[in-house]
């Protein structure tokens, strides 16, 4: 029951803050566009120039997977923050949740959420085939 609460706070103020939305669905696109993006590019620079981007795919993909991690870790910021001006962080510490209870959740739910992004942009969107574990790694 306390930690519902928690949850709920946390997904009202995704709702209403259009900036966090888009930090969420960041990653997903990003990776569609640099998936899509490269292919065509590759294919062009392939056609015109004899230039052969698929050696680099490996790199874009590092590039989705490090700038997701940034993103979610603003996003995880951008929440504390918000709580922190409007004094909400404060009362999370005399909850059952604990101060300590609270920043588990706000930070390990993220993780878990970005993780579960991360395996499907590997299985959807990546250029490169990695395994799991190189995911989990990443």
């Amino acid at each position: 029951m306390k930690k519902h609460f928690f949850l709920k706070n946390t997904f009202r103020m995704l709702k209403d803050d259009e900036i966090l939305i888009m930090l969420l669905l960041g990653p997903l696109l990003m990776a569609i566009v640099l998936k899509y993006g490269s292919l065509l590019l590759a294919k062009w620079l392939l056609s015109d120039y004899g230039f052969d981007l698929s050696l680099y795919y490996v790199y874009i993909d590092g590039f989705i997977f490090l700038m997701g991690g940034m993103i979610y870790g603003m996003l995880i910021a951008f929440l504390v923050i918000d709580e922190l001006d409007e004094g909400i962080i404060h009362y999370y510490k005399i909850t059952p949740l604990g101060g300590k209870g609270y920043l588990r959740a706000r930070f390990l739910l993220p993780l878990l959420f970005l993780i579960l992004l991360f395996i499907i942009i590997t299985l959807l969107f990546t250029l490169h085939q990695y395994n799991i574990l190189q995911v989990l790694i990443m």
